[in-house]
């Protein structure tokens, strides 16, 4: 079975189904909810959700430090009980995929980065040149761009001097209040922002969809803007003459003719400057709060970050830890020291002092220090619950944090607890309850 790799689970599968489910919940909203801090709020909420999720991997291992509760140590321990048989160390083959899933969607996801970062330093150029091409007149700047208006970075408002030749003076203070209304709100700081999340999230349509949608509302607000001092009509008509204009000639990455959007956009704008909709003033509260009830919903993706890769797959044990024979099984026996009736948590694994123990699983290492009749002890966490012990351990290799692959190296075999002879214990516990280390073997 191939597991999933934590990393591309909580930064990439769990963010992408997360902003899926944004997209359809916004659906359903009502028309009036959707104000630009609305539609600003959605965006956040999707591209946090990766961030969260990478926190989360940073943060597990710390979070992953509570210790599982000991249980009475003084019947579980020993070293070779002479009632039991010697059994052969049970070895299997273990394929192991997910380290090569992770590296091949990175380098898949840096492709596309690099081909959506370098389309973007296209844009920029252009703009950059056709703002350094321009003239000043009067309080704006033409150029012979094809372009309509923008407003640059520098807050300098660029008209194509054809489309300026070819209005009215009513209808270019129109063109000129709206670029100003972008430059007050120092829109083209946010709209370059827009095109980086469009970079950084180009796998993504769901973000790469509201991020459209956030350029439509700052459109919108610019437009409302315009209308309060100016017939809705008119304006209306100077919109659809610059769009005409403009035709194919967009760059998302600046206001007003970098905004390039679907053409149903511009039916809605006009729509909404002929036929305002209800003023969206009184949303604030109500946005607050489904912002609240938004960020929520992703720790329980961020949950999932604490669990290894191994959390998407059923346990398994690839081998047993160390080589050597098998003293004492899991299950009831006599204890070796006291003689009494006890039940054993674990399996001894006889071996020379030395031995090298090695995981069995990959997970995180809880803690590396001696408790007791357990001696020196090793305690890895695998996810979903699931924790394994190393115990009577002579040295450990390994400290609280680090996270370890199958195979790697935890220590070697000594009788450092409560022991009759150098040996392993070894245990496996889901939550409180005590597994047979046998039934995780792989087959």
């Amino acid at each position: 079975m191939i597991a999933i790799p934590a990393l591309v689970l909580v930064c990439a599968i769990i963010p992408f189904a997360w902003s899926g489910l944004l997209a359809a919940l916004r659906r359903f909203t009502p028309a009036p909810w959707r104000s630009e801090s609305f539609e600003k709020t959605v965006l956040f909420s999707m591209i946090i959700a990766p961030v969260l999720g990478f926190a989360a991997l940073k943060l597990a291992p710390t979070l992953a430090m509570s210790q599982l509760p000991l249980p009475e140590l003084a019947y579980y321990f020993g070293g070779n009980q002479e009632i039991l048989p010697s059994a052969p160390v049970r070895e299997s083959v273990h394929l192991n995929f997910g380290p090569f899933i992770a590296p091949a969607l990175g380098m898949l996801y840096l492709g596309g980065l690099l081909s959506n970062a370098s389309k973007l330093a296209q844009r920029i150029t252009h703009m950059v040149t056709v703002e350094r091409r321009s003239v000043p007149h009067e309080s704006v700047f033409l150029t012979d761009a094809p372009i309509s208006a923008i407003t640059t970075l520098s807050g300098k408002i660029i008209i194509s001097e054809a489309l300026f030749r070819g209005l009215s003076k009513p209808q270019i203070d129109m063109i000129i209040a709206h670029e100003a209304a972008h430059r007050s709100r120092q829109d083209a700081v946010w709209f370059l922002c827009l095109s980086v999340i469009d970079c950084l999230f180009w796998l993504n349509p769901f973000v790469r969809h509201q991020t459209e949608r956030c350029r439509h509302a700052a459109e919108l607000a610019c437009d409302a803007d315009v209308t309060r001092t100016s017939m809705p009509s008119a304006y209306a008509e100077t919109l659809l003459i610059a769009l005409k204009h403009s035709a194919g000639n967009a760059l998302p990455c600046a206001p007003a003719v970098f905004s390039q959007g679907p053409k149903g956009d511009y039916r809605m704008r006009i729509t909404r400057i002929m036929q305002p909709g209800p003023s969206t003033g009184k949303t604030l509260p109500r946005v607050a709060a489904l912002a609240s009830a938004m960020m929520l919903l992703p720790l329980a993706g961020v949950q999932l970050a604490l669990a290894d890769e191994t959390s998407t797959a059923p346990f398994e044990l690839a081998f047993l830890p160390t080589e050597g024979r098998l003293t004492s099984s899991f299950g009831p026996r006599v204890h070796p020291i006291t003689r009494e009736a006890a039940f054993h948590r674990g399996m001894d694994i006889g071996a020379a002092t030395g031995t090298p123990v090695r995981a069995p699983a990959a997970g995180t290492v809880v803690s590396a220090e001696t408790q007791g009749a357990y001696g020196l002890m090793v305690t890895i966490d695998h996810g979903n619950g699931i924790r394994t012990r190393y115990a009577q351990l002579d040295t450990a290799s390994v400290s609280a944090g680090d996270r370890v692959s199958v195979g790697a190296s935890i220590g070697t075999v000594g009788a450092s607890g409560q022991a009759t002879g150098p040996h392993l214990h070894f245990e496996v516990w889901n939550g409180s309850e005590a597994l047979n280390p046998s039934d995780y073997l792989a087959r």
